[in-house]
């Protein structure tokens, strides 16, 4: 008697937040045969698809893993997800609801009768999609609100991807927006118009986060970082802030300059 081949359905995503959604996905996906074999965007594929995730690829791939109906789950390639595509081979490649398979990827499962079927979401897509979740975080965060630190930092994400003047400008092209904005300020303050002086601040201040999410679109670092290492450093060397002490201008003088040697002995072993 000879055995049944089994039926191995390929199912992708960045899969960044798991939700119900994604669970609800995967089952319908392995449903339609033996064996599902998850693969999750590389972070390179991520950024270059205008997304910029929570966690790492790492991190996804063992969230992934971890959930029951999954067979198999591996990191797509840096590049080309046509290689991965190639180097599964599935019977079926089964795309999420509002996924759209790229014409490389269409023509490979055309030419190598790959069946591709899409799933019929039945869920509230606006209550079951990681950008709306990720949206309703944080506006309900204890403590953050819509106009604060947090909601500016996702704005700015969002614009580096989706702005069309910044979708499509790279960091040196948007750098000189930076600088006509810290002209603007300065005629501002010679004016003495305060009023426009608050204004161009906030132009400012969102111009230099923009222009960090570009780079980070561009793999040179993570957006976030920016503010993560300024709070350190005004930490390492203002450290009375922390401690809610008055100290002189001699002291803090002192203790700014010690911090900055430290730094960059630390920089020099490193």
């Amino acid at each position: 008697m000879v055995s049944k081949q089994k039926t191995t359905i390929l199912a992708a995503g960045i899969f960044d937040i798991i939700h119900l959604g994604h669970i609800h996905f995967l089952k319908h996906a392995k449903s339609l045969g033996d064996e599902l074999v998850v693969v999750i965007g590389s972070d390179p594929i991520a950024r270059k698809a205008g997304k910029v995730p929570v966690h790492n690829e790492k991190e996804r791939l063992e969230m992934i893993k971890a959930i029951g109906v999954v067979d198999r789950a591996v990191v797509g390639h840096k590049k080309d997800m046509l290689v991965t595509l190639k180097k599964i081979n599935p019977d079926i490649v089964f795309l999420g609801y509002d996924q759209v398979l790229a014409k490389p990827l269409w023509d490979y499962c055309q030419r190598n009768k790959i069946k591709v079927m899409k799933d019929t979401c039945k869920l509230n897509p606006k209550k079951y999609k990681t950008t709306m979740i990720k949206e309703r975080v944080i506006h309900n965060s204890k403590g953050a609100g819509r106009y604060d630190a947090n909601a500016l930092m996702h704005l700015s994400r969002k614009n580096a991807a989706h702005c069309p003047w910044c979708r499509d400008k790279g960091s040196e092209a948007y750098v000189h927006e930076l600088k006509d904005e810290l002209r603007e300020l300065l005629e501002a303050f010679d004016k003495k118009d305060y009023e426009n002086v608050r204004e161009e601040i906030g132009d400012v201040i969102w111009d230099a986060v923009v222009l960090a999410h570009i780079c980070e679109r561009e793999g040179k670092f993570k957006g976030d970082d920016v503010i993560e290492s300024i709070i350190k450093k005004i930490e390492r060397r203002k450290p009375y802030l922390i401690e809610g002490r008055n100290v002189t201008v001699e002291e803090a003088k002192k203790i700014w300059q010690e911090a900055k040697q430290k730094e960059k002995l630390g920089k020099n072993k490193s």
